[in-house]
């Protein structure tokens, strides 16, 4: 229950009930089970080196009551817990380090959406700001040809009338450069509008 809360204090006080059982002078265990899997927590939940400092004590404190109870004929089994609390920190350090690396692909996936979307917005507001663009130069153009070609029709069409009014007989050419005028401003006109 205290495991994953408190990974610190569950480690000191397994570690110091196995210190404890070796000056004691109980048999020895076939392993510290609840000192490995304090070690396991610590890896899991701190950073490296306040972990790796707690593990380094730990070992200390467990090889040295060793040592003081059964002196330099220590057996195998000292060994095999030693090895085993090493085994457990680094098995907590890896799970540690892939939930780490999970979380930084998960961020990372969720940025590279955002992204996306950003630039599909960017995409999606570029293409409007072009055509935009494209219409306003179509509308200048259109306006542009209207206003040329009808402006030059206005002009012929009143050239027209005042040589009537003076009596001048208007010629064909002029009736047919007005039709011809109207002709490429409506031919125009389609063109910019298709």
């Amino acid at each position: 229950l205290w495991r994953r809360p408190f990974p610190g204090w569950v480690l000191a006080v397994a570690t110091l009930s196995a210190v404890a059982r070796n000056a004691a002078g109980y048999p020895l265990a076939p392993m510290p089970y609840a000192v490995v899997v304090a070690c396991f927590a610590v890896g899991q939940r701190w950073p490296l080196p306040r972990s790796a400092v707690a593990l380094v004590s730990v070992l200390a404190s467990l090889a040295g009551s060793a040592l003081a109870r059964f002196g330099t004929a220590v057996d195998d089994e000292v060994l095999t817990e030693v090895l085993a609390v090493l085994a457990a920190w680094g098995l907590g350090r890896g799970y540690r380090l892939h939930r780490m690396r999970t979380r930084l692909l998960e961020d990372r996936t969720l940025l590279l959406e955002q992204r996306a979307r950003h630039l599909a917005q960017e995409r999606s507001t570029v293409a409007a700001l072009a055509a935009a663009h494209e219409r306003a130069s179509i509308a200048r153009e259109l306006h542009d040809v209207v206003a040329n070609d009808v402006g030059m029709i206005v002009a012929r069409a009143g050239g027209a009338r005042r040589r009537e009014r003076l009596g001048d007989r208007v010629s064909g050419e002029w009736l047919a450069a007005i039709d011809s005028l109207g002709r490429d401003a409506l031919t125009d006109t389609r063109r910019l509008g298709g």
